[in-house]
């Protein structure tokens, strides 16, 4: 079985100056990169291969990509070669939906940064709040610490003078006992 032969665009030469070099302008028309004349075509011109299509060709007879979308939106049916749709704006390809959708990745990844910094600050700030609550406990802590060591200290003095002056007591009084016991 034959298959008809498409004629594409780049292989096509203009019909006022016979310069091979139209390009695509719309569905049905492309114009010349030399004299600029816009040539015009009975069926639609696929986007994907430029290849020129019979009038009423849904497929492109040369790379099988369908001629027209639906819009998925509101349904309106758009030529292959619009990146949004004639009637509402929507992106026409499914890929372009879903992005359009998901927003713009460098936005939304710049606002989830903002917020994880907002909310490591205010992490940081109860932290640094909770650490000088335990700091004020350590320094009671350890001044408790040191005016019972001072306490200590102060009783094992007086316990300490307590004891010579019992000692010398003792001393002086065997001295006076020996001293009278020597006497008589």
């Amino acid at each position: 079985m034959n298959q008809p032969t498409l004629t594409r665009l780049p292989e096509m030469a203009c019909s006022n100056c016979q310069g091979y070099g139209l390009h695509l302008e719309a569905e049905h028309t492309a114009h010349c990169r030399f004299c600029n004349e816009v040539s015009t075509f009975a069926g639609p011109i696929c986007a994907q291969c430029l290849g020129v299509n019979a009038p009423g060709a849904q497929i492109c007879a040369a790379c099988n990509l369908a001629l027209y979308l639906n819009c998925p939106k509101c349904g309106h049916k758009n030529w292959n070669g619009l990146e949004a749709c004639a009637a509402c704006g929507q992106k026409t390809d499914a890929l372009g939906a879903v992005i359009e959708r998901a927003g713009d990745t460098g936005l939304r990844y710049t606002e989830r940064q903002k917020q994880l910094g907002a909310a490591a600050a205010e992490a940081e700030a109860g932290s640094q709040q909770r650490m000088a609550y335990f700091n004020d406990l350590e320094r009671q802590r350890q001044a408790a610490l040191a005016a019972a060591h001072a306490r200590q200290v102060q009783e094992q003095r007086l316990a300490l003078t307590i004891t010579f002056a019992i000692v010398g007591l003792i001393v002086v009084g065997v001295l006076v006992v020996a001293v009278i016991s020597f006497a008589r």
